[in-house]
């Protein structure tokens, strides 16, 4: 295999080098040649991978049995998941080896649990086959084998059974406990090869608790504020209820509604993997279904199969800070689900800017603010899907809307880097915006089994906004902070007021049909999706300048930039070979993929020079004609900077993909992936503008391999990834359209090349529920295209234009460590370490006429973080403490070395008060968390600053079945909370605060209904 590797090596370094043809100077008629080249070395390398998997497959055992099994409970007539499987002779002698795995389908992103495969590499005529799952009774099923019903498929001297037996179960009794069963030991987690299952009644919860804190309450698992989950430190990209999709792209829905008593179990696992281990002959596998990242599937309790859910929420409350005011907060959620339907409908509304409700047994929000500005939002949703009992056939639909108005005051300051000294920037500004979103999308899908699969899946979006901005900037020839001479060190004053509107319409579809072919025994996948995108946006500004050169300007323009996009895509693909081996197991396949796409642009620009202060309105929210007169009385159009432009792109794509596995255990098996695609792209753009008429062709080809290889632990992955320099940039013109913003263009740019390469290690042991990841990575982007900034000191005018750079790389490595340190895993922690350096090249320059000239910035930073909590019965603790450390520095003399770090710590606590009061347990719960935030080293003094964070709440569950909960909550009670943000680049700083929510006191009322349905029906 290390010969294999290196080859591999020097393939890629072959290919790591893509140039467009126009370069290469080779005529476009030439490129079926370079296809048919390539694709040699792609048959190349996958020879290499065949002759790596004869190496392991030589001493096999030939499998002479295969056989497909379903596991039937004989009161819900419904499959079995989780059995294992034994063999036995008719004499009682135990087969072995065997094996066996569930198999599942995955048709439009949905698995559909099809049953268990089962091999045996022993013949015997009469086969006995044990089946045990947990809650059942063992079951057992004599299969007679006679040779004469054999049915053969063309995989040697194998045989293969695609007949199916079917197993029947008996359901254990339900054994009603008393009080004392309460303290019998539950088992909180297992785990079953790379599937980590959690026992949600082993943990107890405050009365009220939903999904969420049920979550945060799993060893290992962290969830952050905006709804982010991360197991033993890997990312869950995908969140589903009962295996399918809940609010599909949102799963706080599910986090926030769901309630924690009708939780079973939470299901952590890879579904590539799941999938890998279901193969047959049939599936068209890809290594991007096998690497598929993390999935969490919350599996309901059984009485909760069917029924209704519903939770209602009002809130209101005063601001304890600033103006007074009121606050308010309304959700209602409900929920109609059976085996193989669900509906549900969803709507809050709050102006407190806060998706997620701080309850019981978690954390509220993060100790620093969660977004800019004061929100005030309006959403609402509805899902809806249905499937037949096969799960054959299913349809799936989500409608959900959105209103939003923000708020935003800023202050920020800015620091350039020049070559003869750093232009300094201070700037307010304040902003409301309003905005509307409507989203729809659904999924039919259908399939038979080893005949086809098809699905459809159209959506639309529509998006409508406009906002007002007023904002104060000012640009300084020196640092503003030294208040000596100040007013000499002034460049330019502006004073704006503005206004935006813009319309959004995005509508496609996508389709896919995947067909069984019987003479290859593999899958031909067709796949096409077709867009419409289309925007309308328009901007009016009044500005007034002032400076050094500038005595008194004003400049009122108005944009019109409607723009429209067609795109549509097919693609095709199949097969090559796959095969199965008991140690391991490989398949290549190829598909071709093209993709159109067609823009249309416009911009008109419209300018007058009237004083500002004859046509500003009072009111930027009142009406005025000055912000739509479109007539030439008023607004004269600005032909030079007005222009259309039409571009088209056509990508035709050759991709071939070998993946191979040896061994199936996964703390052992070895994985190799190999993708190399081939793409020859045709781009054009017209430029009209100023009655001048500019057209581009272009054409490239380039490749963009990714290798990946996987033992156990240890993983190494290598990606090439091109970038076009994109047509706008390649004409050449110039806009100046601004007054301080001139931009041009560089027909000269080449495609920017990046590598990228990553190193990991995983380790994850049971036991100790102990976890432990470390990865490196290094980014090297050869020929980075970047904006050349040349500023005017005397005139403050920007002049920006793309240039190739050289030099521009980094790398990161880090660690992460948890685990339990109790046997019951009450008490659990992790911790992490993280370095990263940033080696950053730009182009700058501050004197007129010269060219720019290379920036160099070095940026260290260190990110440590480490978490405790202690859970015991409805008690949680946790403490959260984070440190940013930034170090930035540069060759240039006249460099300022800035050291900065922000520090963040954050204790919660929650526990109920007063336990088992009088016969009904009245009870009140109680949570907290105590923050401190500092911030050190930022240039502008207001920035460094020292917060204390607090919050609190009470609450209690009161009626017949505790269907009320009553809360008082109290958020920034110390009135401290802000956001500030940093952020670096090879050009400059820049410093911004921005106010937040601000602190509140209310109370709020909740309802949970359930409903289910009688007993018997």
């Amino acid at each position: 295999m290390r010969t294999l590797f290196s080859c591999l090596v020097v393939q890629m370094q072959t290919l790591a080098n893509p140039q467009p043809l126009d370069e290469w100077g080779i005529s476009y008629i030439f490129a079926p040649v370079i296809i048919i080249y390539v694709m040699q070395r792609y048959l190349f390398l996958s020879l290499l991978a065949l002759i790596s998997l004869h190496s392991f497959a030589q001493d096999e055992l030939p499998w002479v049995q295969h056989r497909d099994v379903q596991l039937i409970d004989e009161v819900t007539r419904k499959q079995i998941r989780g059995a294992e499987f034994t063999a036995y002779d008719t004499h009682g002698r135990k087969i072995e080896p065997i094996d066996f795995w569930e198999r599942s389908g995955f048709y439009n992103d949905k698995e559909i649990f099809e049953g268990y495969t089962v091999k045996l590499y022993e013949f015997v005529d009469t086969l006995v086959l044990c089946a045990t799952v947990e809650g059942h009774e063992p079951a057992k099923a004599v299969v007679p084998l006679p040779r004469d019903k054999y049915k053969k498929a063309p995989v040697g001297n194998r045989y293969y059974w695609d007949d199916e037996i079917r197993l029947m179960t008996r359901r254990s009794m339900n054994i009603e406990l008393g009080e004392a069963a309460v303290k019998a030991s539950r088992i909180l987690m297992v785990q079953k090869g790379d599937t980590i299952i959690y026992n949600a009644a082993a943990l107890q919860m405050s009365s009220g608790s939903m999904l969420n804190n049920l979550v945060r309450a799993l060893p290992g698992v962290q969830l952050s504020a905006n709804g982010r989950i991360t197991v033993n430190g890997e990312f869950v990209q995908s969140l589903l209820v009962n295996g399918k999709d809940f609010f599909k792209g949102d799963p706080n829905v599910a986090l926030d509604n769901l309630p924690y008593y009708t939780v079973d179990k939470i299901k952590v696992y890879h579904e590539g993997v799941r999938e890998l281990k279901n193969a047959t002959r049939a599936d068209s596998l890809s290594a991007e279904s096998v690497e598929k990242t993390l999935t969490m599937d919350v599996r309901l309790k059984k009485e909760y199969g069917e029924g209704w859910l519903a939770n209602f929420e009002a809130a209101l409350g005063v601001r304890t800070t600033g103006d007074p005011g009121l606050v308010h907060r309304g959700r209602a959620f409900a929920l109609r689900y059976t085996d193989h339907s669900k509906l549900g409908v969803y709507a809050s509304a709050n102006n407190v800017g806060d998706n997620h409700n701080p309850t019981h047994n978690g954390e509220w929000r993060e100790m620093q603010a969660a977004g800019s500005g004061e929100n005030t939002m309006q959403n609402a949703g509805l899902d809806f899907s249905i499937e037949n009992k096969e799960q054959t056939r299913s349809f799936s639909t989500t409608l959900t809307g959105q209103h939003n108005a923000n708020d935003t005051q800023s202050r920020t300051s800015a620091q350039n880097f020049f070559p003869t000294g750093d232009i300094f920037r201070r700037a307010l500004s304040q902003s409301n915006n309003y905005s509307g979103n409507l989203n729809w999308n659904a999924s039919f899908s259908q399939s038979k089994k080893k005949k086809y699969s098809f699905s459809l899946s159209p959506n639309f979006s529509y998006h409508k906004g406009h906002g007002y901005s007023q904002d104060y900037d000012t640009s300084y020839d020196g640092d503003p902070q030294d208040t000596t001479r100040l007013q000499q060190k002034i460049i330019t004053q502006v004073q704006g007021l503005g206004r935006n509107d813009s319309r959004t319409l995005n509508a496609g579809a996508s389709a896919s049909l995947s067909v069984f072919l019987p003479f290859t025994k593999e899958n031909l996948l067709l796949n096409a999706g077709v867009r419409y995108y289309e925007r309308e946006s328009s901007s009016v500004s009044f500005r007034q300048t002032s400076g050094r050169a500038i005595k008194g300007y004003d400049e009122n323009m108005r944009t019109q930039s409607p723009s429209h996009n067609f795109s549509y895509n097919a693609g095709i693909s199949h097969q090559l070979f796959m095969l199965l081996r008991k140690r391991g197991w490989i398949n290549g396949k190829l598909a071709y993929r093209f993709n159109h796409n067609s823009s249309h642009s416009d911009r008109r620009l419209y300018k007058n020079a009237l004083p500002i202060i004859s046509i500003l309105p009072d009111d930027p929210t009142e009406p005025s004609p000055y912000w739509d007169e479109t007539s030439d009385d008023f607004w004269q159009l600005n032909i030079p900077n007005s222009y259309n432009a039409r571009e088209t792109k056509d990508d035709h794509g050759v991709e071939l993909t070998s993946y191979s596995i040896v061994g199936h255990n996964p703390k052992n098996s070895f994985h190799f992936n190999a993708t190399l695609p081939l793409h020859i792209v045709r781009r054009s753009i017209t430029d009209s503008r100023n009655a001048t008429v500019q057209q581009l062709h272009r054409r490239d080809i380039y490749f963009a391999p990714n290798v990946a290889v996987r033992c156990g632990g240890f993983s190494a992955s290598y990606q090439l990834q091109p970038e076009l320099p994109g047509m706008n940039d390649l004409i050449d013109v110039t806009d100046n359209g601004s007054l301080l913003y001139i931009r041009k263009g560089n027909p000269r740019l080449r495609m920017a090349v990046s590598h990228d390469t990553n190193l990991g290690y995983k380790f994850n042991s049971l036991k100790h529920s102990e976890w432990l990841n470390a990865n490196a990575q290094l980014n090297v982007t050869q020929h980075k295209c970047m904006d050349a900034v040349t500023y005017d000191r005397t005139t403050g005018v920007s002049t920006t234009q793309p240039l190739n750079t050289e030099g521009n790389w980094w790398g990161t490595a880090g660690v992460t460590y948890g685990r339990a340190f109790d046997k019951a895993k009450h008490f659990n922690g992790d911790a992490g370490l993280r370095y990263t350096f940033a080696h950053s090249v730009g182009f700058v320059s501050d004197a007129t006429g010269e060219d720019p000239v290379k920036s160099l910035v070095l940026n260290h930073r260190i990110r440590s973080n480490v978490r405790l909590s202690y859970n015991l019965n409805q008690m949680r603790v946790e403490f959260n403490g984070r440190i940013t450390w930034n170090d930035v520095n540069s060759p240039r003399a006249s460099f300022e070395h800035l050291r900065y770090n922000d520090r963040n710590y954050s204790l919660t606590f929650s526990t109920p008060l007063f336990p088992a009061v009088g016969k009904d347990k009245w009870t009140i719960d109680f949570d907290t968390d105590l923050g401190l935030n500092l911030r050190r080293g930022y240039r502008e003094a207001r920035m460094n600053t020292t917060e204390w964070v607090w919050n609190a709440a009470l609450s209690t569950r009161v009626g017949k079945t505790k269907q009320w909960t009553l809360r008082a909550v109290g958020f920034d009670l110390l009135h401290q909370l802000t956001n500030v943000t940093h952020v670096l680049t090879a050009q400059g700083l820049t410093e911004t605060w921005t106010n937040t929510v601000r602190s509140y006191a209310s109370l709020h009322v909740i309802y949970h209904l359930q409903m289910k349905p009688k007993k018997g029906i």
